[in-house]
């Protein structure tokens, strides 16, 4: 297991096992890498590159990419960008459906003419990424996960869950806004969504419970229409699926909750808050505990704070799983 270092001012001529020694573009280091090894990515610059997987780790060995910007460890992001020029920041030559597992960790993939970060391989975890202004959508995957990440101002979708024999997402904390489609459609895959954050996005907020044999769980999040930018808060698919909605928030879309056909209480759906919403529920409901007051946001506008200020009914309203 190796460790490699990847610069704007490195040469693909060079070791790459040093910053002195630091490889030029980030597809060498995608060209070289085994299972086991990291790559630091330093973001003393902006990296102009289609970057393409070409090897795959392992279940106890991943391949790691992670920026940085002064020094391994602190957090920087680095930037892979289209340029306006390039169908995608990153793809890869993996056989679809292929378990890859990768690791990207401190990264913005930007500007791309199509999708910012394209594969229909599985097993990609993101941590403290950013996918936006790319001219299709932001990330296009199948089995995914992705902590404190931000989905934003690309031309269609933050996420496509796209088509394939396998998939499902796992997104925490993360935040998907003013995207030209939907914020994150789940396709046909099941998906598990805890303290994420929807608004102004063109259609749907969320496009979800959409496969059959399918699991979707929806926990403490925030849909916001922002004055119905977004048409609707939560799609559900006519399909075979169990799923809940717990803890979470549906405020000033054009509608809340939304079913292709009424799924009662199939749908373990409590303690969330619902207002100034044109349409509330299409075939769904809030079973127990719902609260239908303004939320009282510290901060709405922009997105900047969606934590309840002093006096906010979803103070001591939520469902405590633990009790």
């Amino acid at each position: 297991m190796a460790t490699y270092y990847v610069s704007t001012s490195g040469s693909n001529a060079a070791a790459g096992t040093s910053e002195g020694a630091a490889w030029l573009t980030i597809d060498k280091g995608m060209n070289t890498v085994a299972a086991g090894d990291k790559v630091w990515v330093k973001a003393d610059g902006n990296y102009a590159e289609l970057a393409t997987i070409d090897t795959v780790g392992t279940t106890t060995a991943p391949i790691v990419f992670e920026g940085y910007t002064t020094t391994t460890g602190d957090g920087g992001r680095a930037t892979i960008t289209g340029s306006s020029t390039r169908a995608n920041c990153v793809a890869d030559s993996i056989a679809a459906n292929t378990n890859i597992y990768y690791v990207f960790k401190n990264f913005r993939f930007t500007a791309a003419t199509g999708i910012g970060f394209s594969t229909d391989c599985n097993v990609l975890v993101f941590k403290n990424c950013k996918f936006d202004n790319n001219g299709s959508h932001g990330l296009s995957c199948r089995l995914v996960s992705g902590e404190l990440c931000e989905f934003s101002s690309n031309g269609g979708s933050g996420v496509l869950g796209n088509s394939g024999s396998q998939g499902g997402s796992l997104f925490i904390g993360c935040k998907f806004y003013s995207n030209g489609a939907t914020g994150l459609s789940a396709g046909s895959f099941s998906s598990v969504l805890f303290g994420c954050i929807f608004f102004s996005n063109a259609t749907d907020n969320l496009w979800a419970f959409g496969g059959t044999n399918s699991v979707c769980a929806v926990i403490n999040c925030v849909f916001d229409g922002d004055s119905k930018d977004s048409d609707i808060g939560i799609s559900m698919q006519a399909n075979a699926w169990v799923g809940a909605i717990i803890n979470s928030i549906f405020y000033d879309c054009a509608t809340g909750i939304s079913s292709d056909v009424n799924v009662g209480e199939q749908l373990i759906s409590r303690n969330n808050l619902v207002n100034a919403n044109t349409t509330a529920y299409v075939n769904a409901a809030t079973f127990t505990g719902e609260v239908t007051s303004a939320p009282q946001f510290t901060n709405e506008v922009g997105g900047a704070d969606y934590t309840p200020a002093a006096g906010s009914p979803l103070i001591n309203a939520g469902f405590d799983g633990g009790s």
